[in-house]
């Protein structure tokens, strides 16, 4: 069971690590993580402070991927790299997920443009929508992180997901399972009465905690996966400018 928490503002947040998960199986790819964001060798203490996690247990974690070949440990520097196994599954998900480098340098170019706002990327994990991606102000850095999950019918990029698909897959998801909005259930007829002001205004928005969020669905013929870009910031940044954010937004996923 996903345990769901709510913040301060009444707004739904999925935690990321629900109770029946490993952490050290997430610890153990965060580390790999690290290395592509820091090429190079590494100290157990600077991947430690990295993931914010206690110095005796990153020591433990990375002494386990050393004698399961996923790591290679230098006796004399004592620094960390990964080892050559790790090749194999670069090279596979590179071919898996081909667009990646393109998102990534698409919501970089729209922090750049817009560095006081939330930019992020997320896409349908089960019955929510999971961030998978980000740049964030740094006064907002506590706010979001990989794995964050929000309700699939209750937040804005779940709605721009679902006015990006067919009817028929929308009403499969409702018979599949209930589907929470802000105030509680929703009903078939309300999500789609959601999802037709969305189709017609080509974007969603709305509340997420004490941002006021847009969503933009990003094309099938972008990427392999149903993916909706998002920004967010407070209302008085965004509201009544909502279109030409939308039109900004697409701009980027067109230039990307």
């Amino acid at each position: 069971m996903v345990d769901v928490e709510r913040d301060r503002h009444g707004y739904g947040i999925v935690a990321p690590h629900p109770r029946n998960v490993s952490k050290s199986a997430v610890r153990a790819l965060d580390v790999l993580k690290f290395f592509v964001e820091c090429p190079g060798p590494a100290r157990g203490a600077q991947i430690a402070d990295a993931l914010g996690i206690a110095r005796s247990s990153a020591d433990q974690l990375l002494k386990t991927m050393v004698n399961s070949a996923y790591l290679l440990c230098d006796e004399r520097t004592k620094l960390y790299r990964p080892a050559p196994r790790t090749a194999a599954f670069a090279g596979q998900l590179a071919q898996l997920y081909p667009e990646h480098g393109r998102l990534h340098a698409l919501i970089e170019s729209i922090h750049r443009n817009l560095p006081n706002m939330t930019v992020a990327l997320t896409t349908r994990s089960r019955s929510g929508m999971q961030v998978i991606d980000y740049f964030v102000p740094d006064v907002r850095r506590e706010r979001i992180q990989p794995g964050l999950k929000v309700p699939l019918a209750g937040s804005v990029s779940g709605l721009a997901f679902l006015a990006s698909r067919p009817d028929r897959e929308i009403s499969s998801i409702v018979d599949r399972g209930r589907l929470c909005g802000p105030r509680g259930l929703l009903t078939a007829n309300e999500l789609f009465a959601r999802v037709r002001t969305v189709r017609e205004q080509g974007f969603s928005c709305g509340i997420a905690g004490p941002l006021r969020a847009l969503g933009v669905a990003i094309d099938r013929d972008f990427v392999s996966a149903p993916v909706v870009l998002g920004i967010g910031a407070p209302p008085e940044q965004v509201a009544g400018r909502e279109q030409e954010y939308a039109e900004m937004l697409r701009s980027e996923i067109a230039a990307a």
